[in-house]
């Protein structure tokens, strides 16, 4: 029951801080995170910003034997954010949708989140 109360206002907070006054529009950007693979090859995310928080991403990982870990948090200011990760298997090119906050990429050499068909974990 404290879980959902506490997501709930989470939720509400959200919604609170990205209302704005009538007519008022939130400035989107977009940005590109390149990541140099072994062997030469690059993998690109592509953020959607809207403010602070990413709105949709996009991820090709053209690395032939590294794994790409997109790792996003919610909110960093509040105490103790809720962080997690999604795990990207070599050679592949995917829609990840929205990120929230604190958004980076790394490459490794296996799955940061445990199996291979394991694509998201929480910390």
């Amino acid at each position: 029951m404290k879980k959902t109360l506490a997501a709930l206002a989470l939720a509400a907070a959200a919604v609170a801080t990205l209302a704005g006054p009538a007519g008022a529009s939130t400035r989107t950007t977009r940005t590109h995170q390149t990541l140099r693979c072994q062997g030469g090859r690059h993998a690109t995310i592509t953020y959607k910003w809207q403010g602070p928080v990413a709105v949709d991403s996009w991820v090709d990982n053209r690395c032939r034997h590294q794994w790409l870990t997109v790792i996003y948090c919610e909110n960093p200011d509040g105490q103790s954010p809720k962080c997690g990760a999604t795990d990207i298997t070599p050679g592949t090119k995917t829609h990840l949708g929205p990120l929230n906050y604190s958004d980076r990429a790394m490459l490794v050499d296996q799955p940061t989140c445990g199996a291979p068909d394991n694509n998201g974990c929480e910390y």
